[in-house]
């Protein structure tokens, strides 16, 4: 996962929250070159927090896409759930913003696949274990930018 390979850039100042202003400083402290490409990364509670959150009239200030097959955005940036990525806690990195073309996913060598027939022999079924080792990691770090909440 993308979070745990980087340093967080940006605390936040809450131990399980996120506040709208924060998002702003999560995007600006991404480098300006990579903010053309980038992408928000979180998961579903993170999303549903900011969701919830509100100016000083009581409307929401997220609005997702207007427009059938857009998406959602953050500052003019589409959003990727990722169930992998922390839920809203203390010392948690729970948003990855970047430009994922500076992310790369290797394939380390062929797919091996195992009959497993002793196993389903009584249901009359055969099962089969497929796997291929494959690695992942960003390979330009300042193309990303992580925020974490605060310490308990």
């Amino acid at each position: 996962m993308v979070t745990s390979a980087l340093d967080a850039s940006v605390t936040l100042g809450a131990t399980d929250a996120i506040a709208a202003d924060e998002l702003i400083n999560i995007f600006y402290s991404l480098k300006s070159p990579y903010r053309e490409n980038a992408t928000w990364r979180m998961n579903d509670q993170t999303l549903k927090a900011i969701r919830k959150l509100k100016d000083n009239n009581g409307n929401y200030i997220y609005a997702p896409a207007l427009v059938m097959g857009e998406r959602d955005a953050i500052l003019g940036r589409p959003i990727e759930l990722d169930p992998f990525v922390s839920t809203l806690g203390a010392s948690n990195k729970v948003i990855c913003l970047g430009d994922f073309s500076y992310y790369y996913i290797a394939d380390r060598g062929n797919i091996s696949m195992q009959k497993l027939t002793e196993r389903y022999a009584e249901s009359g079924l055969i099962g089969f274990k497929v796997s291929k080792r494959v690695d992942a990691k960003p390979v330009l770090n300042e193309a990303f930018t992580i925020a974490k909440n605060a310490d308990a």
